[in-house]
């Protein structure tokens, strides 16, 4: 027997609309496709039927049908409810789940999320600390302070954290890359471009990497090592990479036609752009962007 899709045992959850409480079944099917099977993030489907499991006219029933699996079903209600902002139904299955496991790692973790939730970061980021003191290789913990910073604006408090991080787990890209973000909001354009050497030496082939490189070094105004990551870029990628040739344009018009590499570039570089636009069928666009490109004075 073929198991149903996520979209077709959504279909049915709604045919039901509003009202009509969800059979047992129907409600496990989905919590576990979204939970266990699928990629995607649905809270407001993990809820909904959640709810039904645990306060609809069956809820013995369903409850004894999830047998252990009971206890992922919290977790997956409670993180479904903080995302929608449920924080007393979160808090309800928080407390369930203390019940039976104690202070154990994951429901410390739990713990700290619903406080993040109730808006009490200070007691969020105290339980953080104390679960990395216990098991300093942790990287929720340490990604979730993070997470707490940032969304308080405290950018010095998350560069620290993401150093301490990286000090740990030194071949996270995205973790590079969000604090050479954070660094370039601080204007430390130093250490963004540290961060991303970083990311270039365990990706050399992601044109994206050379790409932000070069921007850096042409807001710095470094405009040749600018034009040789720019040109890197476009050497990985030069199908689908406007950015770049727009960069390496900019790039050769600051450095003057004086070099004849910058004359040459300027020229190869103004004909694509103003190609890719004519490919696109939008030639009224392309002349624009032809007649900008010319109005531009080194």
């Amino acid at each position: 027997m073929t198991t149903p899709t996520l979209l077709e045992l959504e279909k049915e959850l709604h045919a039901l609309g509003p009202t009509l409480e969800p059979s047992t079944t129907l409600c496990i099917d989905i919590i576990k496709e979204v939970c266990e099977r699928s990629a995607l993030r649905r809270p407001d489907l993990v809820l909904r039927c959640g709810q039904a499991l645990l306060f609809g006219s069956r809820k013995k029933e369903a409850l004894s049908r999830l047998g252990n699996s009971v206890w992922d079903f919290y977790e997956y209600l409670l993180r479904a409810a903080l995302d929608l902002n449920h924080n007393v139904l979160a808090g309800k299955c928080l407390e369930i789940l203390q019940n039976k496991f104690g202070d154990t790692l994951r429901v410390k973790k739990l713990e700290a999320l619903a406080l993040e939730g109730a808006g009490e970061f200070e007691q969020a980021l105290a339980i953080y600390d104390d679960l990395i003191e216990m098991h300093p290789t942790d990287a929720i913990c340490y990604k979730r302070k993070v997470a707490i910073y940032k969304s308080q604006n405290l950018l010095a408090e998350s560069v620290q954290a993401l150093n301490k991080y990286l000090q740990i787990y030194q071949n996270d890209l995205e973790a590079y890359e969000e604090l050479a973000d954070i660094y370039l909001t601080l204007g430390d354009y130093k250490s963004a471009l540290f961060c991303i050497e970083e990311m270039i030496l365990s990706s050399p082939e992601n044109y994206i990497f050379h790409l932000k490189y070069a921007d850096i070094l042409y807001t710095i105004g470094d405009f040749r090592n600018a034009r040789k990551y720019y040109s890197q870029s476009l050497n990985i990628n030069s199908e689908n990479n406007t950015r770049a040739l727009f960069g390496l344009y900019l790039t050769c018009k600051a450095l003057g036609s004086g070099e004849k590499l910058n004359r040459e570039l300027s020229a190869l570089t103004k004909q694509k752009l103003v190609q890719q636009y004519e490919k696109s069928g939008n030639k009224e666009m392309a002349k624009l962007l032809n007649n900008a490109l010319e109005s531009l004075v080194e």
